[in-house]
């Protein structure tokens, strides 16, 4: 109740200033996850933005700690429930947001400001509209989010047809830029990152989040006590990163000497570069591994893949395209594994590149969105 009052004030407050604000052209204003992360598309392109351009670029989130590590970097950042951070946005010509317009401060926006959503994951399971279980306060969101939207930035031509049906956004809105995650991915000096190869070989396990309650078989204490001494035996390491929305109550509290659970708060694309090979599930992660390292190991570990179907729904063809992948029992993930330790690639997804991503724009995915913001700039 509280929180909901808050954003009526807010709502309340951008209303009564807005007419006395001018809208700053070289402004942009970038948001994450309801204000609460720092992450992904829009974390990539602030960053590339603040590096190589002469844009204004201020990042807006509720974690103070990370507002003082930004500033302390020498970014831009103000406080989600500030007075300046709700002004930025409103002076702001450039929104950038992932999930929601309550990425940033929920204000009235102006009119001449442009509202760039940066979606969070290339569409494996049903999202936004084709989600069966949102509930209705988020498809209002949602459609409020979708005719406000002036780009959507989309990963290949071949998936704007899931985006025009999962999206209520004007279809000439779609852009197909490519996705600035992969752009550090590949070049991840671009953002002032030097590309390190791990000496051991790191597999990383990133399931994603399940719209109901069920048990991860993997978690088991005596399959884990298993698989850490094979990961050891190979000087390997297996990493676990959890979904945000997941509890880390499953986590065992028993410690393991190859075994590393990492915080679900971990930026997973400052991991990938360095994963030999990635494990998950239903997780548009898969994906943008599959674009960026074409020839390393995806293993999918797929024990409910006949409930999550059934609850959740796939936006594509998920067990034809992935049919190599797949792995429904433990005992067939763990043979794998083992297979990759002992130094064979298997599973790879080279062609799956070409089918989910624009080749062209490997590489080039902040600088063609950043042409695009200026051609309607100029507009």
């Amino acid at each position: 109740m509280k929180k909901a009052i808050l954003y009526f004030l807010i709502l309340s407050l951008s209303a009564i200033i807005r007419p006395f604000l001018k809208t700053r052209k070289s402004l942009m204003v970038f948001g994450c996850r309801g204000g609460l992360g720092y992450e992904g598309n829009a974390k990539y392109l602030y960053i590339y933005c603040h590096r190589h351009t002469n844009f204004e670029c201020i990042w807006i989130t509720k974690d103070k700690k990370l507002l003082y590590e930004l500033r302390k970097k020498g970014f831009k950042a103000e406080y989600y429930f500030s007075l300046k951070g709700i002004l930025a946005v409103l002076r702001a010509k450039y929104v950038f947001i992932t999930h929601s317009l309550t990425d940033v401060p929920f204000v009235f926006f102006k009119q001449e400001t442009k509202i760039i959503n940066l979606w969070h994951g290339i569409p494996i399971k049903c999202v936004a509209f084709c989600d069966k279980n949102l509930s209705v306060k988020a498809r209002v969101m949602d459609w409020l989010r979708d005719k406000r939207t002036d780009i959507f930035i989309s990963n290949s031509e071949r998936f704007n047809t899931i985006y025009r049906k999962c999206f209520k956004v004007r279809p000439n809105s779609i852009k197909v830029v490519g996705l600035p995650r992969i752009n550090y991915l590949r070049k991840p000096e671009d953002f002032g990152v030097n590309r390190v190869q791990s000496k051991k070989k790191i597999l990383l396990y990133a399931p994603t989040f399940r719209d109901y309650k069920d048990y991860n078989p993997l978690f088991k204490e005596e399959f884990l006590r298993k698989l850490d001494e094979v990961i050891k035996n190979y000087n390997a390491e297996f990493w676990i990163k959890l979904h945000p929305f997941v509890n880390n109550n499953i986590i065992p509290n028993k410690p393991y000497e190859a075994i590393k659970f990492l915080p679900s708060g971990v930026d997973i694309y400052e991991l990938l570069t360095k994963v030999h090979t990635l494990i998950s599930d239903y997780s548009s992660i898969i994906m943008d591994f599959a674009i960026a390292f074409p020839d390393r190991n995806i293993l999918l570990f797929c024990y409910d893949l006949e409930k999550y179907e059934k609850e959740r729904g796939f936006a594509i063809p998920f067990k034809n395209l992935f049919r190599k992948n797949i792995h429904y029992e433990l005992n067939d993930l763990f043979t794998s594994i083992k297979v990759i330790l002992k130094g064979k690639k298997i599973n790879t997804c080279s062609l799956f590149q070409k089918f989910a991503y624009n080749e062209e724009n490997l590489g080039m995915e902040c600088i063609n969105l950043i042409n695009k913001i200026k051609s309607i700039r100029e507009v």
